[in-house]
């Protein structure tokens, strides 16, 4: 333990954002006084400077939420008496329409973008506002043509919005004076939610159009029509519709870039059909001890001596037939079918570091957090973090251990390495967990280490190269020991629609825009908290919590509080938070209405107002035990001797799956549903169920029942 230690900690509810310096502060308040002299010529000057030279840096927009610099001049600009909007026109929209119609002829939704934030207030924002929608909206990506046509319409104007907080509605950035009719944009918002299945909303939306526009008429889907007419037959045969079939695909942690993946089929639990060996993860084992396990317990001999408890570290991943998972030096691939190696190899090992020469890691007793193994898959390629899991440490730098790094597959070569990438042993960042990745790059979270106050980046590199592309600083804050024992962090990414969605832990939640890594908003919610890390509270062990994007909403549950919060996508207002599950470690995703979350219990939270609908169990038996999964309209959580089976929506108590009556030694772990088998992810082994066939019985007799509710 280093000299020194104390296991008493205390968390400010200070945040380090990257916010301006003295001087951009200063050409603030400059642009104040021009515009209270109505000097308006200046003070256009000063919001272009402001934007040129401190555009990326972060500013209070409201309580809790930043924007960027960029931003906050667009709403500046925005807030301009007609005259001098027209002033700032003159000067820009020669240019603006000059990127529009680059961007418009070649259908880039880039360019257009590109417009939305550098030309917001011009005379051809609302131009490259409706086209960025219309083109989302013809791809598919609903969340980002909603954002684009929500920007078209006062709130007062705009369907949907009587269900927004006042702060939320009052925060939103909205083009001043377009030109494209009420009628259309708002008959535009209410096909979004019926298109993206979000009936409920589209129902109250449709209400709300009939009230604003009840007689309109407007162009939808190329022809004049009547709008509220068709829109009522577009919802009312929506109630209809099925949705596009899931695949048994599961390429990522929590099974999609939005970490909400709903499995198409649950399974009939039956007999064992095939298990692997998973490399054992020690709690006590240096660096990945919690620190409340003091020295003389984890090694003496005597009767204080405690026996070491495993770790449910394994995350694998499937697609197709293939079956991936990784430790800390090595990717193995199997038949998910079979649970032989994959490729007709006599080995699943398809990658191991075979870097020799760095002395083995200095033992760090007290270390605080565990290692977390996941992976993704991208097209034809894998990637995974890989090396030492401490991402802030003691002794950065200096530890002659191999510091994380990542490394990118080619699965169409049964493995082949593509590329790695590590940080200079001279650095003090690092890797914090697997990569998300597009057709493009691939997204991962870093941290910075080597100072009292740890700091948490995103970086993006280039899937085909490896080549960094951009990297950008999202917030600093106290840790539990900081600077007094190594840290092990495995944070993630989400990303949707070209959005990256960051839980940080550390006090933020960001958005960032995956194309140039701008900050679309970050959302702060520390507070201070004092404890004991001999007595730690259950939320400081959640560590594998990425954001989930869901229709419009982000959930999060941080590890530095005990919240779970809901917050809006586009601008990252609070819309609910809940204290209601201070000992969830999971978040499982969305179904039937509710947020699934467990831990301890398993809770169902209402998805629009945060309420605690219900938990399971009443009493403290059974407790969960692993990451469980949702698969049809079924949640499947997983607990040391079984597996329980709810509904999504009435949280009824289905079936539970005895595992020892399958296996002697069968244990719950991390749960995935596929290819009609239950897997399951424990400390030591990987077992396979299939569909329900047999049960073995005591003397080799076989079953031919179900499993039952407990």
């Amino acid at each position: 333990m280093p000299f020194g230690y104390t296991s008493r900690f205390e968390l400010s509810d200070s945040v380090h954002l990257d916010t301006p310096d003295h001087k951009a502060r200063t050409l603030e308040e400059q642009f104040k006084e021009y515009a209270k002299a109505q000097q308006w010529e200046d003070a256009l000057d000063v919001l272009t400077t402001l934007s040129h030279d401190y555009g990326d840096k972060v500013v209070l927009a409201s309580p809790r939420r930043y924007v960027s610099l960029r931003e906050y001049c667009h709403a500046r600009r925005v807030e301009l008496p007609l005259e001098v909007r027209a002033l700032y026109r003159q000067r820009v929209d020669a240019q603006a329409e000059a990127a529009y119609r680059d961007g418009l002829a070649g259908r880039d939704v880039a360019k257009l973008q590109a417009v939305v934030d550098e030309f917001f207030a011009s005379s051809w924002g609302d131009d490259a506002l409706w086209t960025l929608g219309e083109l989302s909206l013809e791809q598919g990506c609903y969340g980002a043509a909603r954002l684009a046509w929500q920007a078209l319409l006062p709130t007062a104007a705009r369907v949907g919005a009587a269900t927004e907080a006042a702060d939320l509605a009052s925060t939103r950035l909205v083009y001043p004076d377009s030109e494209f009719p009420a009628a259309e944009v708002n008959a535009r918002l209410v096909l979004v939610s019926v298109l993206e299945g979000s009936t409920s909303r589209a129902e109250r939306e449709l209400a709300d159009f009939q009230r604003l526009h009840p007689a309109a008429e407007g162009q939808l889907g190329g022809r004049r029509v009547k709008l509220g007419p068709v829109l009522a037959s577009q919802v009312e045969a929506s109630r209809q519709w099925q949705q596009p079939a899931a695949d048994d695909n599961w390429p990522t942690f929590a099974g999609s870039n939005q970490r909400a993946k709903r499995l198409p089929k649950s399974v009939d639990v039956g007999a064992k059909d095939w298990e692997i060996t998973l490399p054992e993860v020690v709690a006590d084992d240096p660096p990945y001890a919690y620190p409340q396990i003091t020295p003389w317990r984890r090694y003496g001999d005597g009767p204080l001596a405690k026996k070491s408890p495993l770790l449910l570290s394994h995350h694998p991943v499937v697609v197709g037939n293939l079956m991936f998972l990784n430790t800390r030096d090595e990717v193995r691939a199997y038949d998910v079918r079979t649970g032989r190696p994959a490729w007709g190899q006599t080995s699943p090992t398809v990658f191991r570091d075979s870097d020799e020469g760095l002395s083995p890691r200095a033992p760090q007793r007290g270390g605080f957090g565990v290692p977390r193994y996941t992976l993704t898959v991208a097209g034809q390629y894998l990637l995974a973090r890989m090396g030492s899991p401490v991402t802030s440490s003691v002794n950065q730098g200096g530890l002659g251990d191999k510091p994380g790094y990542l490394v990118c597959l080619d699965l169409a070569a049964q493995g082949r390495l593509h590329w790695k990438i590590a940080p200079e042993r001279d650095e003090k960042w690092s890797f914090e967990g697997t990569p998300v990745a597009d057709d493009e790059c691939v997204y991962v979270a870093q941290r910075r280490g080597g100072e009292a106050r740890p700091h948490a980046l995103v970086a993006a590199y280039e899937l085909a190269s490896g080549r960094r592309r951009w990297v950008r600083e999202i917030a600093g804050a106290d840790t539990l020991a900081p600077g007094q024992v190594d840290e092990t962090t495995s944070n993630l990414l989400t990303l949707h629609e070209g959005v990256l969605y960051f839980n940080s832990n550390l006090g933020a939640i960001a958005a960032i825009a995956a194309a140039d890594g701008q900050v679309r908003w970050i959302h702060v919610y520390r507070q201070p908290q004092t404890g004991d890390l001999n007595q730690p509270l259950a939320h400081f062990h959640r560590d594998l919590t990425p954001c989930i994007y869901q229709q419009g909403r982000v959930f999060v549950a941080p590890s530095d509080t005990e919240r779970i919060l809901a917050l809006d996508a586009a601008t990252g207002e609070l819309q609910w938070e809940t204290r209601y599950a201070p000992d969830a470690l999971h978040l499982l995703g969305v179904g039937g209405g509710h947020l699934l979350a467990s831990g301890d219990r398993i809770y169902w939270i209402n998805v629009e107002s945060g309420k605690l609908v219900r938990y399971w169990p009443d009493g403290p038996e059974p407790k969960g035990y692993g990451r469980g999964v949702l698969a049809d309209d079924v949640v499947y959580w997983p607990t040391r001797d079984g597996v329980y089976v709810f509904s999504q929506q009435t949280a009824e108590l289905l079936r539970k799956i005895d595992l020892r009556q399958r296996d002697e030694h069968g244990t719950g772990g991390n749960l995935l549903v596929t290819h009609e088998r239950l897997l399951v992810a424990a400390a030591d082994r990987l077992l396979a169920f299939g569909q329900f066939s047999h049960v073995p019985r005591p003397g080799g007799a076989a079953a031919a029942t179900p499993s039952q509710p407990r």
